[in-house]
């Protein structure tokens, strides 16, 4: 009895005489009892998984899941970065010429002129000049900075060296359309408006509202708006890349040419006919035959696309005026404000839109600004008087592209309505970095030959010695912005301080109570 007592003893506390189901339930616990030498295995008591320590590595998979935003942004910014940089290498890899002063002129005998060598020897079209620049704008944050700059346009606007008219899609435009008289379904002069002066202004007062919730309206701003628009280039072809730009913008604007019918074709056919009739016979009338070159001269430039004509004629022939898009000759002005001078640097009003709302002007910004246009009012009767001020001057990289830029801040400080008025500039220039200015330094000559500027010029330091030399001229502010372009990218803000008697006229003005520009 006591041997089967000891057998079944012996084997109940065996381990290997333990039911399968029963040696599931084995724990570390239960064979610590039976033979207390034996340590546990780290399979059969496995940690509770939890967050590892700080000093415990973390698997791959886990890492890419927990910082998944982190590193897309990274991956981004990066992808940005390379391709920012690639394109900026290989865009400079040309052959560097030698002497490039960082403050006035080109090196070489390369005078700035504000139209790229490539626009001028023929290597590549206007249009698509305006195409290669979308790419990297976007890449180094410039178009966001003509956003801005679009937005803070009010008033009657001058741009100077508007080129390809990169800022035209970012105006405000809402006053120009809404007042504007429309042209006429021939396509020759112009019909009122047709909405009254009442629903123009209730219009004018909604659209106000609704901005001003939105932080676009200045408390106690008269002129929030675009009220006239006039843009100056010295190339025309550049301004016929605006210009196409504007019709975009304003359809409603632009006159429609009448299509010739059925008769005028055949009788103008028959005129052909008689003059090539008359010159195989030899017995062509002289005074015929001037008259015919002087009307072949001043023919009359077309209303879709003025400024082709313009670069295709010698002598553009002035047309009638008010005109809803047409193409005359001006006189410059004097360093006096409006004094008409036939000196040189002659500028040509190449477009016409809205009865003098929006122009575009042919000329040498250095030596002619033009002044403000008298802007017919919406019933096509009344004129408004011009103002002898622009309210806002914007110019996108200019200073770089000017032979004299002391001398063109002179002429936009000139034009700028003093006290109120701002002139805002872009321009890109010297940068934080010796060695980003080396850089700049070393490619500006291939730089110039491509965009036609100089963009290692001390942007700041011309902007102040102006300051010192043109009376009333301030600095408002000057900054760096893009941090990724190492301060080669400037943001200027300048105004000009009225005198006493200015100062006066405009405390009168601040006193009157206005409801808009027809009022």
């Amino acid at each position: 009895m006591m041997m089967r007592t000891a057998g079944r003893a012996s084997r109940g506390s065996s381990p290997a005489c333990i039911p399968q189901s029963r040696a599931l339930h084995v724990t570390s616990r239960s064979l610590a009892k039976l033979n207390p030498n034996l340590k546990p295995s780290p399979k059969l008591d496995p940690q509770p998984r939890g967050k590892p320590g700080k000093g415990e590595a973390r698997p791959l998979s886990e890492l890419v899941e927990t910082y998944k935003k982190q590193l897309v942004v990274f991956g981004l910014g990066t992808a940005v970065m390379v391709a920012y940089i690639t394109m900026l290498i290989s865009g400079m890899a040309r052959d560097p010429c030698a002497g490039h002063p960082h403050d006035g002129g080109g090196g070489g005998g390369d005078v700035p002129s504000g139209r790229p060598l490539d626009l001028r020897s023929g290597k590549i079209s206007a249009a698509a000049f305006d195409r290669e620049q979308d790419w990297p704008e976007w890449l180094m944050g410039v178009t966001s900075l003509r956003k801005l700059m679009g937005g803070l346009c009010r008033g009657h606007v001058l741009e100077v060296a508007v080129g390809t008219g990169r800022n035209v899609e970012y105006v405000d435009w809402d006053e120009v359309k809404s007042t504007a008289p429309r042209p006429a379904p021939e396509g020759a002069g112009l019909e009122p408006n047709p909405r009254s002066a009442q629903e123009l202004e209730l219009e004018r007062v909604r659209r106000r509202m609704e901005k001003g919730k939105k932080g676009l309206v200045l408390p106690g701003d008269d002129a929030p708006e675009v009220v006239s628009f006039t843009g100056v280039d010295v190339s025309a072809d550049v301004l016929e890349v605006t210009w196409t730009k504007l019709k975009k913008a304003m359809p409603d604007l632009i006159p429609r040419r009448r299509r010739r019918t059925k008769e005028e074709t055949e009788a103008q056919q028959q005129q052909q006919q008689q003059q090539q009739q008359q010159k195989q016979s030899g017995g062509e009338d002289v005074a015929a035959a001037a008259a015919a070159a002087a009307a072949a001269e001043t023919k009359h430039l077309t209303i879709r696309n003025p400024l082709k004509a313009l670069a295709a004629t010698k002598k553009p022939a002035p047309a009638a005026q008010p005109a809803a898009a047409t193409t005359t000759t001006t006189t410059t002005t004097s360093p006096g404000r409006g004094e008409p001078t036939d000196g040189g640097g002659e500028g040509v009003l190449a477009a016409n839109i809205g009865s003098g709302r929006v122009r575009l002007f042919k000329s040498d910004a250095q030596s002619h600004l033009p002044p403000p246009p008298s802007i017919l009012a919406p019933d096509a009767r009344n004129t408004m008087a011009a103002p002898r001020h622009y309210d806002t001057v914007l110019q996108n990289f200019g200073l770089c592209s000017m032979e004299d830029p002391q001398k063109l801040l002179g002429e936009m400080a000139r034009v700028v309505r003093p006290g109120s008025g701002r002139i805002y500039l872009l321009e890109h220039g010297r940068g934080w970095y010796d060695w980003i200015n080396g850089l700049l330094d070393k490619f500006a000559p291939s730089h110039f030959e491509r965009y036609g500027c100089w963009w290692n010029r001390d942007i700041e330091g011309i902007v102040r010695r102006a300051q010192e030399d043109i009376p009333g001229l301030e600095v408002v502010r000057v900054e760096r912005p893009l941090w990724t372009q190492g301060g080669t990218m400037y943001w200027i803000e300048l105004k000009v301080n009225p005198g006493r008697e200015q100062a006066k006229e405009e405390e009168e003005k601040k006193k009157k109570k206005k409801t808009g520009p027809w009022s």
